[in-house]
């Protein structure tokens, strides 16, 4: 008689937006965390022809906001990402620096600039400075992501200037007052760059998201 041995269950897959920015980066400490990557350059990466989403969850990199916005509108992207994301589908996403900025509901004195608008903030952009006024800061939340400060690298930074649900938006660390790591149910933003440290805890705390809204399958209509 043959011994049934359990069938290992699939690697999570996580896309990453290859437009602009470190996305690379992002696939190295995904890859470290032990879940699979899928470059996400055009809308067949993400979805087949009959409506299927591809992947588990998805990350949105730094950049240039408006231009990854325009090229997503070109592409025949964003209506795609932003009803992937919106329920009932509830696409898990990760934004970070301009990721969080076209995540973002509101942006302030742009807010005709072409988003994905499902997180419940208002920002700001480049509200610390030019790229020469980048810097380091550390920040921390001992019960979400441990004892040992986050390292955050802020490169033509946005700020999240308001929450604009309280409600449904939690802050998971802050840097001079304002919210730095957010919160919204499957989305999870920041305004900084966490690739650019090595440090994996954003990352993982993106995995258990994931984790916790895995779906059979996604399809849009």
């Amino acid at each position: 008689m043959e011994s049934s041995v359990p069938s290992e269950s699939p690697k999570l897959v996580i896309g990453v937006l290859e437009l602009q920015g470190d996305f690379f980066e992002h696939e190295r400490l995904l890859e470290k965390c032990g879940v699979s990557t899928k470059g996400i350059r055009q809308r067949r990466h993400l979805l087949d022809e009959n409506g299927k989403i591809l992947v588990d969850g998805l990350v949105i990199p730094g950049g240039e906001s408006t231009t990854i916005g325009k090229l997503l509108v070109e592409l025949d992207m964003l209506d795609v990402i932003r009803t992937a994301v919106a329920p009932p589908h509830c696409l898990p996403v990760l934004g970070t620096c301009a990721g969080c900025i076209l995540l973002a509901r509101r942006i302030r004195t742009f807010d005709d600039q072409p988003r994905i608008g499902c997180l419940e903030v208002e920002v700001e952009r480049n509200a610390y400075g030019p790229q020469i006024e980048s810097f380091e800061c550390q920040v921390q939340n001992v019960q979400v992501f441990g004892e040992e400060p986050l390292r955050a690298v802020l490169i033509r930074a946005p700020v999240i200037t308001r929450v604009l649900d309280s409600a449904r938006v939690q802050v998971l660390a802050s840097f001079r007052d304002t919210p730095i790591v957010v919160q919204q149910d499957h989305i999870l933003a920041c305004t900084f760059h966490p690739e650019l440290t090595g440090d994996t805890r954003i990352h993982r705390r993106f995995i258990e998201i994931v984790k916790q809204n895995i779906a059979v399958e996604r399809r849009l209509n």
